[in-house]
């Protein structure tokens, strides 16, 4: 026989779960059913009754009056188009029914709704199908495109139009430079860089005095780099024992080597008991100093806040200015900067001034020291026109010929036969 429901067993306490599951509690759940069910209709237990009815006071006459008023009202079968529906189907009970008659708020928030047929597609899909369709309609009520000028002259297409030309292919071919794009323009460098100002005809003494220091200034820096080049691939010196031609050197050689006593390292004494001792207080003294020394900054560091504070003030001012100045630099290398478009670097040209002797004051006498082919040339590399390049000198290996004689040949390979089987050469 099963256990009745609501009798514990005496052996178990009541403070146990399994007793509270054996307890009845009727009237808990009958207290929720209704709470539950006031939310689901609207709180009508709660609600008196002059809320819920109202007392109909209307006399007969009057109701008679009122149905006439709404007969009046209603439209004609003859003006029902003009004038709308007859019934409003917010009226209808049917509908009504359909309304949510609840103040339970829906338990699941993100509901998916149900789409109908319109719904279904996406907004991206609707989007081309519009587009689809306006290609595909003609519109009747705007007017036609203009028509076309049939004498007019039209511009030629040049093959450089294609689309299945490459744009590197492009920008090989000449093209005037007020129709080049933005992504052909290489450097913001002019074309014609102005010159420095010593280098006219007759220049001031400052300014021509400025170039020579600024073409004393990179023949050094020149001359540095190769003689750091030289000092770091030259080999180091190696002694190295030269060889005795004559019989009497080697005699002399072997006479200082005999003479030559080896050298005895001293062993080292073992330390003993009290030496090792000592050192080993004389390391912990040691250690506890600093230690002690240690603690002592980080304690006087508290009264240091300020000078810290104006520390980190000037390293982050430091760091700002770091990062403007890189940050302006990048944009100048981007602006005016080479880019790396071949293997070998940019160098710049070699000034080549006049000297203070060979200047003449005059038109009559200049001598030209710049070469214009070599500067026009150095200009486009320098705008990332044309590629870093370095005169490419062929050397032609020359080839040794072998050939083996008659001689050195075995007899296999003279007749072609070994032990009378022919050897396939």
């Amino acid at each position: 026989m099963g256990k009745r429901r609501g009798v514990i067993n005496q052996k178990q306490g009541k403070n146990k779960k399994k007793s509270w599951k054996q307890i009845q509690h009727n009237d808990v759940e009958k207290f929720m059913d209704e709470i539950r069910e006031d939310e689901r209709l609207g709180g009508i237990r709660s609600k008196p009754n002059e809320k819920l009815f109202v007392i109909d006071d209307f006399s007969f006459s009057v109701q008679q009056d009122l149905k006439s008023d709404i007969k009046n009202q209603t439209p004609s079968k003859s003006d029902k188009n003009d004038s709308g529906p007859l019934v409003r189907l917010d009226d209808l009970k049917c509908f009504h029914l359909l309304k949510p008659h609840t103040q339970v708020p829906d338990p699941i928030v993100k509901r998916n709704p149900i789409r109908r047929r319109g719904q279904r597609k996406s907004e991206i899909m609707h989007l081309k199908d519009e587009k689809r369709r306006s290609k595909k309609t003609i519109s009747i009520t705007e007017p036609e495109e203009k028509c076309k000028d049939p004498w007019a002259m039209e511009e030629p297409k040049t093959i450089l139009d294609s689309e299945w030309i490459d744009s590197s292919i492009k920008r090989q071919n000449l093209r005037p430079r007020a129709t080049k794009p933005d992504e052909y323009v290489t450097s913001e460098l002019p074309a014609v860089e102005t010159p420095h100002p010593g280098f006219s005809y007759n220049p001031s003494f400052r300014d021509h005095q400025a170039l020579l220091k600024q073409a004393v200034d990179s023949a050094t820096l020149i001359t540095r780099k190769e003689r750091n080049l030289i000092n770091a691939t030259a080999r180091t010196k190696c002694l190295t024992v030269e060889k005795f031609e004559s019989e009497s050197d080697t005699e002399d050689l072997e006479m200082l080597v005999e003479d030559v006593k080896p050298i005895v390292i001293p062993k080292s004494k073992a330390k003993t008991k009290q030496q090792k001792r000592k050192e080993k207080e004389e390391k912990e003294k040691a250690r506890l100093l600093q230690m002690k020394k240690q603690d002592n900054i980080r304690l006087n560091e508290v009264f240091r806040i300020k000078s810290i504070k104006k520390q980190i003030k000037d390293t982050e001012q430091k760091q700002k200015e770091r990062l403007a100045k890189l940050v302006k630099k990048t944009i100048e290398r981007k602006k005016f900067g080479q880019k790396e478009i071949s293997k070998f670097k940019y160098e710049e040209l070699s000034l080549d001034p006049a000297l203070s002797d060979e200047i003449q004051g005059s038109l009559v006498g200049v001598q030209s020291h710049n070469r214009l082919v070599l500067e026009r040339f150095k200009s486009l590399q320098k705008r990332n026109i044309l590629e870093p390049r370095v005169k490419q000198r062929m050397q032609r290996k020359l080839r040794v010929k072998k050939f083996q004689k008659s001689i050195d040949k075995m007899d296999w390979e003279k007749t072609g036969y070994w032990n009378g089987i022919k050897v396939l050469k």
